[in-house]
């Protein structure tokens, strides 16, 4: 298990859901791509569908790159 500032949190440690909530947790922004590449996930709304209920807020924005192309990213609220 993970404790997650003083909570119980029944993620395991090396699983999926668990190396996207550090790396969310960590400021990063990531597509769904992204997350299928970094962390083998073979269905990137599943990992966040676990980690959003377990009480983390994890929204998905949109974001325009240098050529107008928009972009949905995963990010952890503040």
């Amino acid at each position: 298990m993970v404790y997650w500032k003083g909570e119980n949190i029944m993620i395991h440690a090396n699983s999926k859901p668990s190396l996207l909530l550090k790396a969310l947790s960590n400021g990063a922004m990531l597509t769904a791509k992204q997350i299928s590449a970094r962390f083998r996930a073979a269905n990137p709304r599943d990992a966040v569908y676990v980690l959003r209920s377990e009480g983390f807020v994890i929204n998905l924005i949109e974001t325009k790159n240098a050529k107008g192309i928009t972009r949905r990213k995963y990010v952890m609220a503040a």
